[in-house]
């Protein structure tokens, strides 16, 4: 099986070009591709950092964007695919942005992890761009981390209501053991929406128990990698997947590389 890894970040990303520390994006690369080949990850999915300062505001988000892309093309066999962000608040500027990550960079989808931007999940100026994903055909990727109220989950739930055309990955849904049921709730109300396995929590998050119940199609491995700064040193939810539970290798190709390959059309 090939496994792909939903749910890789940058790092540090200083993209201001005046910056006293500029990312090393070469040292980055090898720590990242050394990590991946000791635990057997094929390919990633590349995301911006969630934190970058952006005192420009629109064109810094831009100038994030780019470095995805800049990034991804430096090992095309590893990082098969790369997403781009923008701000909510930015309105026709971001619309603009969603269109350049797409037609000009080749980015596979937009996402936000919202506490970072200091605006909720469902901020009004979503809409107009989750509608132009619909058009664009491309995913949304929306971080509901358990630890903040503007990412909770019933927010994602109410723009999927609303954009039933927009195909959504929430990230860091398993985060803790009380959002791991409310992913359950919330996949059943909401067929299009898929989950990753990022941040999960070791104790209660249940993919056996999803998996059963509403199929393995919409379960995404996501290990929520930064090699700068470096947060773990195994990814739990990939030797849990692939190497102790008990589902069948069907399953398995599934969870850790299929279903995001399909759902990006890789």
């Amino acid at each position: 099986m090939i496994i792909i890894d939903a749910h890789q970040h940058l790092g540090n990303m200083p993209i201001n070009p005046q910056a006293t520390e500029p990312l090393d994006l070469k040292r980055n690369l090898a720590k990242r591709i050394g990590f991946m080949d000791r635990f057997g990850i094929d390919q990633a999915i590349m995301l911006p950092s969630n934190a970058q300062a952006a005192p420009r505001g629109a064109e810094d988000r831009a100038r994030a964007n780019d470095m995805i892309a800049e990034y991804i093309a430096r090992a095309p066999g590893r990082l098969i695919a790369g997403l781009g962000t923008v701000h909510p608040a930015d309105g026709d500027l971001a619309l603009e942005e969603v269109v350049r990550c797409v037609r000009d960079l080749g980015l596979r989808g937009i996402v936000w992890h919202h506490r970072f931007l200091g605006v909720r999940i469902d901020h009004p100026g979503m809409h107009a761009i989750l509608d132009l994903l619909a058009e664009l055909r491309v995913p949304a990727f929306v971080h509901v981390i358990a630890e903040s109220q503007l990412e909770s989950p019933w927010r994602l739930e109410g723009v999927a209501e609303a954009h039933p055309d927009v195909q959504f990955v929430a990230l860091d849904g398993f985060s803790s053991a009380d959002h791991a049921g409310w992913m359950f709730q919330i996949a059943r109300r909401r067929a299009n929406i898929h989950f990753d396995t990022g941040v999960a929590t070791s104790v209660g998050h249940k993919f056996r128990e999803f998996i059963e119940e509403l199929g393995p199609d919409r379960l995404l491995l996501g290990t929520d990698l930064y090699c700068e700064p470096e947060l773990f040193a195994a990814p739990f939810p990939l030797l849990e997947i692939r190497d102790h539970l008990d589902l069948s290798e069907h399953v398995k190709a599934q969870v850790l590389g299929g279903n995001i390959s399909r759902l990006l059309a890789l």
